[in-house]
Parts: structure tokens; C-alpha cells; sequence
């Protein structure tokens, strides 16, 4: 099952420090802001496509996936 990143697992109220959880605000606001970014580029005709690129691994169990756009035009755009 697949967590989002707003919901709060019973391990992240007891584990997670005040730096993590800034991290995962600053994570999360910097997704919200690419989501409104994809939004502009996609009402401008565009499609695009997160594809991951690679994954980064902490050494200490953790990892997290990293992204690259995959940005395509199409016939219909609007000029």
C-alpha cells in the first residue's frame, strides 16, 4: 500500500525530528510549486511526464526517488 506524503504513519509522530519534518515541508511545498509549474506548461499545450531517473540511497535504510521531465509537444497547442 502506498503512503502519501500528507499522511502520517504511527513510526513518523514518534521518529521524526524537527529537522525531518522541516525537510518534509520544504519537500512539500517544493512539489506543490512543480505541480503548479507542470500545470502551466500542460494549459500551454505541452504533455509532460515524471520519469524516474535514478534513486538516491541514505546508507542508512532510506531512499527516494528522483525525478526528470519528460516534456512533449503536441498538434493542438494554443499559440
Amino acid at each position: 500500500m502506498n503512503k502519501q506524503v500528507n499522511e502520517v504513519t504511527p513510526d513518523y509522530e514518534t521518529s521524526c525530528t524537527n529537522e525531518l519534518e522541516l525537510s518534509i515541508r520544504r519537500m512539500a511545498d517544493l512539489m506543490h510549486r512543480l505541480n503548479q509549474a507542470i500545470v502551466a506548461v500542460v494549459e500551454q499545450g505541452a504533455t509532460v511526464e515524471m520519469l524516474r531517473c535514478s534513486r538516491h540511497h541514505g546508507g542508512n535504510g532510506a531512499w527516494g526517488d528522483q525525478l526528470q521531465p519528460i516534456v512533449s509537444m503536441t498538434d493542438t497547442r494554443r499559440n
